[in-house]
């Protein structure tokens, strides 16, 4: 026998203490930008302009693109549907 095998109360042979299983990552932790690239499709043309030209247009540079604009965007609705559920 190895010396890293255990032999239980059983007498049956176990390979080293087992691990913790990893917990299951939320859908949004794994999203893919092309997500986001969907979405951004499926909108208006004018909802769409008016983003690009307020990403255009910004002088902090807070958004390098129009994905980082919606992704903000969309980040401040869920906040704002977290309050609603809070109240």
């Amino acid at each position: 026998m190895k010396s890293n095998d255990m032999v239980d109360t059983l007498g049956i042979n176990r390979k080293g203490p087992k691990t913790m299983p990893k917990s299951a990552k939320l859908p949004w932790e794994e999203a893919n930008p092309d997500i986001i690239k969907q979405f951004q499709l499926r909108l208006p043309l004018p909802i769409k302009l008016q983003a690009e030209k307020i990403v255009a247009n910004s002088l902090r540079s807070e958004y390098s693109s129009l994905q980082d604009f919606f992704i903000k965007a969309i980040l401040v609705q869920i906040e704002k549907e977290k309050e609603k559920l809070y109240k």
